[in-house]
């Protein structure tokens, strides 16, 4: 049951639906880039990887996390979060930053 009913297979109907749609808007002539169609057609075709997560125990409930790593940008954009930004407007914080950021950005196309 889990097969025919399960999150996996319910994910790939809706990505597979979201293709065929945007194949049909793209043939009645809407500006759907060919770039984001290939990019859907190759989501289709990603497997999904077990991660690690850490849960922590709080007065209100488990918090599960991920620890993640990058450069360039969104390390920029973690170091110019305030602590107190990212306490009280947790993930809206990132958000406001990056639209903030965004006119500094250059990408390697750009130079």
């Amino acid at each position: 049951m889990q097969a025919l009913w399960g999150e996996r297979r319910r994910i790939g109907l809706w990505r597979r639906l979201w293709l065929a749609l945007m194949e049909g808007e793209k043939e009645l002539g809407v500006g759907i880039p060919d770039e984001a169609v290939k990019q859907l057609r190759a989501l289709l075709k990603a497997r999904t990887h077990a991660i690690d997560l850490g849960v922590m125990q709080r007065d209100d409930g488990a918090h599960y996390f991920a620890v993640v790593a990058g450069t360039g940008f969104d390390a920029q954009l973690m170091a110019a979060t305030g602590p107190e930004q990212k306490r009280r407007w947790k993930f809206v914080a990132y958000i406001a930053r990056a639209a903030l950021s965004l006119p500094t950005v250059h990408s390697v196309l750009q130079y």
